[in-house]
C-alpha cells in the first residue's frame, strides 16, 4: 500500500519542493531547436482535468504526441464506426499551444479489438485502407509525422524475420507494412512517415522477459536489430515511402550490461546512411532499480538520460525528441496507483518534471545533453 499511502491528505509522493531542482537558463525546447531537433511530449485527455499540466506542455513543447486516444481501438468501435471527437480536441489543444502534432499510431498488431479477429483477410485489407484514409485523410496537412506502423518486430511471435503477429499480419503477412506506408503517403502526402520500434536501444543476449537471464548469443533476441534493419532495407529496396525510424527509448538501467554504445551507434549510423532521420519517440527511464531516497533516485535517472542522449545525439541523425509524458503524475504507473488499480509499487520518478510540474534533475540532464555538455 506504499503508493496509495502517499496520496493521503491529497499530497502526492514527490511533492516536496526540496525534491525539485532549479531549471536551466534555457528550455529544452529552445536548446533542441538550435540543433534542428523538435522537443516535445506525449499527452492526452488528462490535460483537461489538470490545467497546470496543460500549461506546462504549452510552455515546454514544440511537438505533441497523443498517448492513447489516436490508437485504432480508441478510435474505432467497429469497421463502420469511428469517433474523432477526442482527437479533434487534442488537435485544437496543440494548435492553441502553437505546437506541432504527431500521429500515433495508424497500424499496430497489438492492442487490437477482438472484433477484428472475426474478419476475413479481405475484410482486413479493406479495413486497413479505410482506417488510414479516414484518420490520415482527416488530419492531412496538420500532422508533422505519422507512426505509420508501430512495433513491427516482436521476437516472441516466432514469425519469419522476427515480425510481430496479430490481425494485420495474419491477414496480409509482411505485406501489410508496405501497404500501410503507401496508403499513408496517398492520404497525407507531406507528412513524415515513420516506422516506430521499441527495444532497439540494447544489444539483447536473451529475452528481456526471461526470469533467469544470461548471455545467450544464439538467442533470437540477439537478432532484434538485424531483423529491424532487414525490414528497413526491404522497404527501401521496394521503394516504399519511409522518411524516418522511431526509436521509442523506454530505457531500463537494469539492462545496463546490455547497453553497448558502439553497437548502438553503428546501428544508428547504418540508418542514417540509408538517408533516414531518427526520431526518439517515447523516451523515459525506469527508476525501479534505484533507491527509495528521492535524491539518489533522481540522480540515477538523470545520469541515465544524460548518458543515452549524449550517445544518440552524437550521430547528428536525431531530429525529434519526445518524452512519454512530461510529468511523473501522468506515467501509466502513477495513474494506475491513483485509480486504485495497483497498490504494491512506489510512485515513479521517471520523467523530467515531478508530480507538481517542477523540473527535476532529469530535465537538466536532457538540456545538458542537448547543449552538448
Amino acid at each position: 500500500m506504499r503508493g496509495l499511502a502517499a496520496l493521503a491528505g491529497g499530497t502526492l509522493l514527490g511533492a516536496s519542493p526540496a525534491n525539485s531542482t532549479p531549471a536551466p537558463a534555457k528550455k529544452a525546447r529552445d536548446v533542441a531547436a538550435a540543433r534542428g531537433i523538435l522537443f516535445g511530449s506525449a499527452f492526452d485527455q488528462h490535460i483537461y482535468a489538470n490545467p497546470p499540466y496543460g500549461r506546462l506542455l504549452c510552455d515546454e513543447c514544440a511537438i505533441l504526441t497523443p498517448d492513447y486516444s489516436m490508437k485504432f481501438g480508441a478510435l474505432r468501435g467497429g469497421p463502420d464506426s469511428i469517433d474523432f471527437k477526442v482527437v479533434d480536441r487534442l488537435f485544437d489543444f496543440a494548435a492553441s499551444c502553437n505546437a506541432k502534432m504527431r500521429g500515433h499510431t495508424l497500424i499496430w498488431n497489438d492492442f487490437m479489438p477482438d472484433w477484428t479477429r472475426r474478419l476475413s483477410a479481405r475484410e482486413m485489407e479493406r479495413l486497413l485502407d479505410r482506417h488510414i484514409d479516414d484518420v490520415a485523410g482527416r488530419y492531412s496537412g496538420r500532422v508533422h509525422s505519422w507512426d505509420v506502423v508501430n512495433e513491427p518486430i516482436w521476437i516472441e511471435s516466432g514469425h519469419e524475420g522476427g515480425l510481430r503477429g496479430g490481425p494485420w499480419y495474419e491477414a496480409m503477412g509482411r505485406d501489410y507494412i508496405a501497404r500501410s506506408f503507401r496508403r499513408a503517403r496517398q492520404a497525407d502526402p507531406n507528412a513524415k512517415l515513420v516506422l516506430n520500434e521499441a527495444f532497439l536501444e540494447y544489444r539483447w543476449y536473451d529475452s528481456p522477459f526471461a526470469k533467469n537471464r544470461s548471455r545467450k548469443p544464439d538467442s533470437p533476441w540477439s537478432k532484434f536489430r538485424g531483423n529491424f534493419l532487414d525490414l528497413v532495407r526491404r522497404l527501401r529496396d521496394d521503394n516504399v515511402p519511409l522518411d524516418a525510424i522511431g526509436m521509442e527509448s523506454h530505457l531500463s538501467p537494469k539492462f545496463r550490461d546490455e547497453y553497448d554504445r558502439d553497437s548502438l551507434l553503428e546501428f544508428m549510423h547504418t540508418i542514417k546512411a540509408m538517408g533516414l532521420d531518427i526520431y526518439i519517440t517515447e523516451i523515459d527511464v525506469d527508476d525501479s532499480p534505484f533507491p527509495d531516497d528521492f535524491g539518489k533516485r533522481d540522480r540515477g535517472v538523470a545520469d541515465y538520460y544524460h548518458m543515452y542522449l549524449k550517445d544518440v545525439l552524437s550521430t547528428d541523425a536525431v531530429r525529434l525528441l519526445v518524452t512519454w509524458e512530461l510529468s511523473d503524475r501522468h506515467t501509466s504507473v502513477a495513474e494506475n496507483i491513483q485509480a486504485g488499480r495497483i497498490s504494491d509499487v512506489r510512485m515513479p520518478r521517471t520523467l523530467p518534471f515531478d508530480f507538481d510540474m517542477r523540473p527535476k534533475l532529469a530535465y537538466n540532464a536532457i538540456v545538458s545533453a542537448l547543449s552538448g555538455k
